[in-house]
């Protein structure tokens, strides 16, 4: 297969000394918005950049997954330092590097130290670029845009200038928001400056810095859940909040309080970062959260409810990064943690919210591996707490949303199981729970989200129960729902992930009633949606299956439609779609999608009549499909002797007979060493066709596969005379093999 390119747009190497001056740098890195005039590929960021977190063992030799992280990098930065110039690990993955890519990627950041005093030997030789984030060098601002300068081949200068129209820029959109946000930027701007000029004050101030952080997060809370601002408003707000909390600690402020409270405001950052998927930086805050409770709060003040939303959050996003274990272990955290929290406050309304909210996104890691009956009782066990909750909340909204929820995740667990007027009841309990509450909040975000997904699920049930009509309507009251909820705040992912989810569902409900041209127009704008939700989010690999596959149904739409180029530039869509879970997790089911979707290509190329997309279609497939079958599955083998006999025809056809014989040959081994009439007759057929290919240069070897094919056809005919292709099969086979009798 062709090198891809890099996943990472830098490995960051640097000594275990310096870790918080590259912890700083690592964030600046993966947050800087690259200025508009400066976008290739209309990317916001940089990109992603890998930061070992890793020890030197005690060879001081790199392990094969670190290779393997420097390998898959653009670049190298190499932080600089007396420390780095001593470690052995630093200057073996300069050697490293520099082995699989050369001088040209090399990047320098000199923390400490001259040259000669940083640099490790590895290095010290090469003397790459380097940006001298001392004071007496660059300066660590003009030597972060150096750095940022080598990485998008631009002249300083106009990055200077261009970041200046930058944050002129952005400073018109803060002022256009101070009026909202006026008290809680004035209140964390005095206790920054607090910490800074009155020191001997610092527990008070400590007092106030936790009150700012607790108001903070509550009103982001309030202002993304009941007044709808976009969530792109919100991250400026807590990135702000972080870098006071980062100030205070800077000046040697601290307490168990302040660090939960530091705790709080990410788990509010990676619940955003969620909501906007971005899902590594959705799990690094929510790790960073988890490691602050770990480390900094005493025993006794773990078990809050900080804890339990950063486990959740870090689970949500192990999950779409495809490491399910890690993601069941997260929630199974969460859930431990919210049950001790019960204990100690039985009453607990927020307790109870949250442990509902884990026990169903424990639910919902089983319903998306297909475990519905391991989700149901999950379901079960959160509805009574939900109740509970949304009855303590007089006002509608949140808690009515949440009971509604739980209610809609019930009946798909129950749909899934096959028990669909278990399912119905409970879309329906949803609904009325929620059209209850909606004349109270109109407006209510939450309701009319979670509104539009009972409508989805409550439509996909009428229509397996043959009332397509109803669950079509329903479904299209759905996707409006979800335009509104995206047209509202475009960087919402969820709401996005709505609109091409159920765009999707519905051509797939008109395909279903043979409305052809509705159900490929919808296809296709399904396929747009998904590919950017893919492309906006390339480490959610449940994002990139859901994708594939309504672009597969696209394809098979638009090919029924006679439409024979979409469908085949949808099946190269597919194909891209599905190698993304398949390279990064390496799981059999996820080779078997990208086999199967590149056998679909190759078919789809078929009716183009593209044979070179044919050939390379194939050709990438067989070697999956034999990975796959090594283990013996008979139904792995006989998919592996199918792309054999595809790509045996194809070899043919492209002039390469004895390329062509081989593989049909070996089609006719597996499958005639498997049981059944079928794979019988499908050997005797890849004999036939190897027969044809080896009549063009081997007239015994001809003779002797259509003799392997009579003996294989012989007594299926004789078991089933009534067989008509059986019988057709085996007279044209004796009819050749009497005109070699004939000629000798």
């Amino acid at each position: 297969m062709a090198e891809d390119t890099p996943k990472f747009r830098a490995f960051i190497s640097y000594s275990r000394k310096d870790k918080k001056a590259v912890r700083k740098l690592y964030k600046r890195l993966t947050n800087y918005e690259i200025p508009k005039r400066l976008r290739r590929d209309n990317n916001q960021r940089l990109g992603r950049f890998f930061l070992d977190q890793a020890e030197l063992g005690a060879a001081g030799s790199l392990n094969d997954e670190l290779i393997e992280k420097l390998n898959e990098s653009q670049r190298l930065i190499v932080c600089c330092s007396p420390g780095a110039k001593a470690s052995e690990w630093v200057n073996a993955e300069v050697e490293a590097f520099l082995e699989h890519r050369g001088r040209d990627g090399l990047l320098a950041v000199i923390l400490e130290g001259e040259p000669e005093e940083c640099f490790p030997p590895a290095l010290l030789r090469e003397q790459p670029l380097a940006a001298d984030f001392r004071p007496e060098g660059d300066g660590e601002e003009i030597g972060f845009l150096k750095l940022v300068a080598g990485f998008l081949y631009v002249d300083l200068g106009e990055l200077r200038d261009l970041q200046a129209k930058a944050e002129r820029a952005r400073a018109r959109v803060r002022a256009a928001l101070t009026a909202t946000f006026a008290l809680l930027a004035a209140g964390a701007s005095t206790a920054a400056v607090i910490a800074v000029r009155e020191s001997e004050r610092a527990q008070a101030m400590t007092l106030e810095a936790i009150d700012i952080g607790a108001g903070i997060v509550d009103q982001a809370d309030d202002l993304s859940l009941r007044n709808g601002v976009p969530v792109s408003a919100l991250e400026g707000l807590l990135d702000f909040a972080d870098e006071r909390f980062e100030i205070l600690f800077a000046q040697g402020v601290s307490s168990p309080e302040l660090s939960r409270q530091q705790a709080q405001l990410l788990v509010q950052i990676s619940e955003l970062y969620g909501r906007m998927g971005r899902t590594e930086d959705q799990r690094e805050a929510a790790a960073r959260a988890a490691a602050i409770i770990n480390t900094d709060v005493p025993p006794q003040m773990r078990f809050t409810l900080d804890y339990v939303r950063a486990n959740a959050a870090l689970g949500d996003a192990s999950w779409s990064l495809g490491e399910e274990a890690e993601a069941i272990a997260a929630h199974q955290e969460a859930i431990r943690a919210g049950r001790e929290m019960l204990v100690d406050i039985p009453g607990a309304v927020l307790g109870r919210t949250h442990l509902a909210a884990s026990l169903q996104r424990l639910g919902k890691v089983h319903m998306q591996a297909g475990r519905p009956a391991a989700a149901l009782p999950l379901f079960s066990e959160a509805i009574p707490m939900l109740i509970y909750v949304a009855d303590a909340n007089e006002a509608p909204g949140v808690a009515d949303a949440n009971l509604a929820s739980g209610l809609r995740w019930r009946g798909g667990a129950e749909a899934l199981m096959g028990d669909y007027a278990a399912a119905e009841t409970s879309y329906r309990e949803a609904l009325d729970v929620i059209d209850a509450a909606l004349p109270g909040a109109p407006d209510s975000r939450p309701l009319l989200a979670t509104r539009g997904t009972v409508l989805v699920g409550l439509g996909q049930v009428l229509n397996d129960t043959g009332r397509a009509d109803e669950g079509r309507a329903l479904l299209l009251e759905s996707l409006a729902a979800a335009e509104t909820a995206a047209a509202a705040d475009p960087q919402d992912g969820e709401a996005r992930e709505d609109v091409a989810l159920r765009t999707g569902l519905i051509a797939n409900l008109d395909l279903q009633a043979g409305r052809l041209e509705d159900a490929a127009a919808g296809f296709r704008a399904a396929t747009v949606a998904w590919v950017e939700l893919a492309d906006l989010d390339p480490g959610n690999l449940p994002n990139q299956r859901t994708a594939a596959t309504i672009v597969g149904g696209a394809a098979e739409t638009l090919g029924q439609a006679g439409d024979v180029a979409g469908a085949l530039e949808a099946r190269r869509i597919a194909v891209g779609l599905a190698r993304r879970p398949a390279e990064a997790t390496g799981a059999d089911e996820d080779w078997e999608d990208l086999a199967f979707a590149l056998e679909l290509q190759g078919d789809a190329a078929a009716q183009a009549r593209d044979l070179e997309t044919i050939l390379a279609s194939y050709s990438e497939a067989e070697p999956i499909r034999r990975g796959l079958a090594a283990a013996g599955d008979p139904e792995a083998q006989a998919a592996h002797a199918s792309v054999l006999h595809a790509l045996g025809q194809t070899r043919r056809f492209a002039g390469d007979p004895q390329g062509s014989a081989g593989a049909l040959s070996e089609a006719a081994d597996i499958r005639s060493a498997l049981p059944g009439a079928d794979a019988a007759f499908g050997a005797a057929d890849s004999l036939q066709q190897a027969a044809l290919a080896q009549a063009e240069f081997d007239g015994e070897a001809t003779k002797a596969s259509l003799l392997r094919a009579r003996t294989l056809l012989r007594p299926l005919v004789e078991a089933d005379p009534a067989n008509a292709a059986y019988a057709a099969s085996l007279a044209r086979t004796e009819e050749i093999l009497a005109l070699f009798d004939e000629a000798e």
